[in-house]
């Protein structure tokens, strides 16, 4: 540690003398600078770096009192001690009255350094504080900077639920001053119980030191979500509990409009679900009479015609008819077994497989028959598709135009 500065106001060599003595066997002699009278002793304050400043009570021409007020006038925070031969108790207390931190008797200078330590521990005493004091101030200024300029209500609470701090939203909301509720809390500023929920939430913060929130909805329609955090000490202790509100009105008013659209899309859907299903079932009863309408009414005239003796035109002409019947049927069947299309039952069995994908010998060894059999199979199936002597697969033309025979 630096050895602090001194001013020691003394017209008397000797004395001087001792008290630097006393001063350096302490370990605070190195920097003591001695003025004899008033000139010296105003020049010197004004220069400034004193830590420290000693007096004798009695000089001449000029006198302890009137150097303590000069000295509280130009630097009142460096502590002043008085260093005299002549001090009764009532000077003695005159002089602590009017602002010198101790005195010593000049016959008693065995309390000088004690009293010089204690001085400048109080000097840094006061310096502490004050730093502490500038340094809350700051984060002080800086937290109300934050709340008052932030678009939440926030508030400070106690560990007992009483408001310690409003910024100035949350007081223009509630219609009050921002101290108006300052040492209460809601249930106690609003016994309606509309803060209950409220109040109730920021104890369980506390006791479970985890933050929670609560909506809030208000008599003039609005809705604010609270968000409540307990507040810790240096220590980590909860101290008490922090709350920031955000209007949410126009979210809650949008979320009813979408929940809205949503039901009523749903409802919808839903009607259009069971029309398309009575879409449906009509087109199949519509596929279904024109079927019967086909086997009933036309395949048995055209096997009639079939029985006649006709000319080689006339027969072309029957098998292009039976055939373009058979093609507009097959668009309104997707069942291998239909009447319309003519197969066997084993036809369809094989037609079924060449669908999903088997090659004529898989077929064979699964339905035990030759492969040769299996191809002839194959182009009864393609004459009875009218696909017979055309560029097209049997396999697509069957994922194409029939559905799977299990669903």
């Amino acid at each position: 540690m630096t050895p602090p500065r001194i001013l020691h106001l003394e017209d008397d060599p000797l004395d001087a003398a001792l008290v630097r003595g006393r001063l350096d066997a302490g370990g605070y002699g190195d920097h003591v600078d001695v003025v004899p009278g008033e000139a010296g002793f105003r020049h010197a304050l004004a220069a400034g770096g004193y830590q420290l400043v000693l007096a004798d009570y009695r000089l001449p021409g000029f006198d302890g009192m009137t150097a303590l007020t000069m000295a509280l006038q130009i630097c009142p925070e460096t502590p002043f001690i008085f260093v005299s031969g002549e001090m009764g108790e009532e000077l003695a207390i005159s002089s602590l009255k009017a602002g010198a931190v101790d005195y010593v008797l000049k016959d008693n200078l065995n309390r000088l350094v004690p009293a010089v330590e204690n001085a400048l521990a109080k000097v840094r005493d006061i310096a502490a504080r004050k730093q502490a004091e500038t340094a809350l101030l700051r984060q002080e200024r800086k937290f109300r900077s934050l709340t008052e300029n932030s678009p939440d209500m926030i508030a400070r609470y106690d560990r007992d639920c009483r408001l310690l701090y409003m910024n100035q939203r949350q007081a223009a909301f509630l219609g009050v001053a921002e101290t108006a509720l300052l040492g209460v809390t809601l249930m106690e500023a609003y016994p309606d119980g509309r803060f209950a929920a409220c109040q109730e939430k920021m104890i369980a913060a506390m006791a479970t030191r985890q933050g929670t929130e609560v909506e809030v909805c208000h008599g003039n329609g609005s809705v604010h979500l609270m968000r409540l955090a307990p507040e810790f000490d240096g220590q980590g202790q909860v101290c008490g509990a922090l709350s920031f509100a955000s209007d949410i009105t126009a979210l809650k008013q949008v979320q009813g409009i979408l929940k809205g659209q949503a039901e009523a899309l749903a409802s919808t859907n839903t009607a259009l679900k069971v029309m398309l299903n009575h879409s449906r079932q009509a087109e199949a009863a519509l596929h279904e009479k024109i079927l019967l309408n086909i086997d009933g009414l036309i395949l048995p005239y055209l096997d009639q015609l079939d029985r006649l003796t006709l000319n080689d035109d006339a027969l072309a002409y029957l098998r292009l008819i039976r055939n373009n019947i058979k093609n507009l049927a097959t668009s309104f069947t997707k069942d291998l077994s239909a009447p319309i299309l003519g197969l066997t039952p084993r036809e369809v069995q094989i037609a079924d497989l060449i669908r999903k994908g088997n090659s004529s010998k898989e077929i064979a060894n699964l339905l035990r028959l030759s492969k040769g059999t299996v191809e002839c199979y194959r182009d009864q199936i393609r004459k009875k598709m009218d696909v017979k002597n055309k560029k097209i697969n049997l396999r697509s033309y069957l994922l194409a135009y029939f559905s799977d025979s299990d669903s």
